[in-house]
């Protein structure tokens, strides 16, 4: 008889006497080997978790994927997993393992996304089968899908999908973006990421869209989208890169419909910004470093915003616009550093209900809401181009909070500007400019009762002169001469009569010499007709312009 064990023979009498020990001997550093190799096991694994968790083979959406698809990675059964169960696992490998991590040990930074193994790939038609497979549905958490650090390298093409459960990618790279046009989902979000091109025309999401910290290259795409909750791009970039020199629109949100607020805090974009018609039912909030040397800036015409417009903290460049035409908003906050360069502002039809500071006092240094620096921000409207619409508007918001003196102000600068360049007949520019030159086109009449007042003197003195040279004739024999400034109030104001005029008037045959200054001046008595009669006229005008200016006849406002 002969037995082999442990790389040893054993035959014969050794079987008895030598065999069995050696044997026993053997099994027992196997029996041991195999608790090491077990343990081994378990601790491995459970250093692995996230990128393999345990038992996943048997659970019911690996073994559907199973069937589906051939070799599933590592990253695809820990989405499998999270997707079933709920949990919340990464893709990366532990940070331990220096293969890939390398010193930096930056396993979820998806700037390194291109170098990520093949273990971290997620394959989009193994996601399209997950939402659109009968089977795999029912087994979907109710908290969503969830995918961090994984590689996505084929466009996510999800397009007219209804996806049952809220989708969160993070920390991942989709170096071909994702395609949710005309798709509906209860929320959806996009963590630390880098993606292409993101298409979500006419998409709906019940509750919440957030790019949060992304970097997207090189637009994303949200005509006509309806989102019932709040929209949030904070903290990420949209980059139009190469594409930018041709004046890219980077986030095109054309007829987008949001419950809640948009949020564009600490957002950097090269291109524009389009929200024409959009509709936010809560604040638009914009602190956008916008760059490059193309067109860029916010194009919001005909928007309407329920609550606030937020336009602080802006780093525009050269050619950063911002376009508010026909635009409807609560109420402007915004501050003088935010505002773009001259010829890029446009504000026709735009309608604001108020304009208010920051909550913070810490801004309120760059709070403008005076009507002098108001003005200069209307300035920077395209020159040579008149529209009294933002003027009025200005006026009349001053006006509702109680700053009269300020309305008044704009709406003069408003009456200045069309003067300027406004399409006007030299008959309307004349009057225009009598208007200014009197009571500033009605807006200031008391300027009327200082021209009067200083008329009142010249003709006072007129006729002092007039006595003096001789020329002034009694009407009527013996009549006493009247003083020289009641003379002058009295033929100035038409709706006063003390009789003075009736007495003396100015004989145009003679001529005499009268003192002015300590100067011999020659007074003919038809030159001091001739000015009576101009001071008769201007008494008449400045008085009807007075009456009108205090009733409103001459301005709209």
């Amino acid at each position: 008889m002969e037995l082999r064990f442990c790389g040893r023979k054993f035959g014969g009498r050794s079987l008895m006497y030598v065999a069995f020990p050696r044997i026993a001997a053997c099994a027992r550093w196997s029996a041991i080997g195999a608790l090491l190799a077990i343990a081994c096991g378990v601790f491995t694994t459970g250093a692995r978790a996230s990128a393999a968790p345990p038992a996943i083979n048997n659970e019911p959406l690996a073994q559907l994927a199973a069937r589906k698809f051939a070799q599933l990675t590592a990253c695809e059964l820990t989405v499998l997993h999270d997707a079933g169960s709920g949990a919340d696992l990464s893709c990366a490998p532990p940070a331990s393992n220096g293969a890939e991590t390398g010193q930096s040990g930056k396993s979820e930074d998806p700037a390194e996304g291109a170098q990520w193994s093949a273990d971290r790939e997620v394959r989009a038609a193994l996601l399209r089968w997950l939402f659109l497979d009968g089977q795999a549905r029912q087994y979907l958490y109710p908290s969503g899908v969830r995918i961090r650090a994984a590689r996505i390298p084929d466009l996510l093409d999800l397009h007219n999908f209804t996806i049952p459960v809220e989708l969160s990618i993070s920390h991942s790279y989709l170096p071909r973006g994702m395609d949710l046009r005309g798709a509906k989902i209860p929320e959806l979000n996009l963590f630390n990421s880098t993606s292409g091109q993101l298409r979500f025309g006419s998409l709906t999401v019940n509750h919440d869209l957030t790019f949060y910290d992304d970097k997207i290259t090189p637009e994303v795409e949200l005509a006509r989208a309806q989102i019932g909750g709040q929209l949030s791009f904070t903290g990420s970039q949209v980059m139009a890169g190469a594409l930018a020199a041709f004046g890219a629109v980077d986030v095109d949100a054309m007829g987008i419909s949001v419950r809640n607020s948009a949020d564009f805090d600490s957002f950097t974009t090269d291109g524009t910004i389009n929200l024409i018609h959009a509709e936010i039912g809560a604040d638009l909030v914009f602190g956008v470093t916008f760059s490059g040397a193309a067109a860029n800036g916010l194009v919001a015409r005909g928007a309407t915003v329920k609550g606030a417009l937020w336009w602080t903290g802006i780093n525009p460049g050269p050619h950063t616009a911002l376009d508010l035409t026909d635009a409807k908003v609560g109420s402007l906050i915004d501050d003088s550093a935010s505002w773009p360069r001259p010829g890029n502002l446009y504000l026709g039809g735009f309608v604001y209900g108020r304009l208010d500071c920051p909550s913070d006092s810490s801004d309120q240094g760059d709070c403008v809401r005076d009507a002098g620096a108001r003005l200069k921000w209307l300035g920077l409207q395209n020159p040579g181009q008149y529209d009294p619409q933002p003027y009025e508007q200005l006026a009349s918001v001053l006006k509702a909070r109680g700053d009269l003196n300020g309305a008044r102000q704009v709406l003069i600068a408003n009456q200045n500007m069309e003067m300027r360049f406004g399409d006007l007949s030299l008959a309307q520019r004349l009057w225009g400019w009598l208007l200014w030159a009197t009571i500033d086109y009605g807006y200031e009449s008391y300027w009327a009762l200082l021209w009067a007042a200083i008329l009142v003197m010249i003709g006072g003195v007129m006729v002092r002169m007039g006595h003096e040279a001789g020329v002034m004739k009694p009407v009527e024999p013996e009549r006493k001469r009247a003083a020289p400034l009641i003379y002058s109030l009295d033929v100035f104001m038409p709706i006063v009569d003390l009789r003075l005029q009736r007495n003396w008037w100015p004989d145009p045959t003679a001529s005499g010499t009268a003192s002015l200054f300590g100067r011999k001046v020659t007074i003919r008595g038809s030159m001091l007709r001739a000015y009576l009669w101009f001071h008769i006229v201007a008494g008449y005008m400045l008085t009807g312009l007075f009456v009108a200016g205090l009733s409103g006849l001459v301005h709209k406002s």
